[in-house]
């Protein structure tokens, strides 16, 4: 089971362990849905209407990578 991470713990998490790291907000139109928040973190994007969830799918990335 995985520690809970605030905001910050993630964003701290992220940037240690990538090259790019980008928070956008705002009414995002993808596919006809307005998105909330964009997280690009490296060559990939995660967008969700709640900022944790975003962060959470690049840090999946992350620790999917490691393996």
């Amino acid at each position: 089971e995985f520690p809970l991470l605030s905001i910050g713990q993630m964003i701290e998490f992220l940037d240690e362990n990538g090259n790019y790291l980008s928070i956008d907000y705002g009414a995002i139109n993808i596919g006809g849905d307005q998105i909330k928040w964009r997280v690009e973190f490296e060559e990939s994007q995660f967008n969700s209407d709640e900022l944790c969830d975003a962060l959470w799918g690049a840090i999946r990335e992350v620790l999917k990578n490691d393996k």
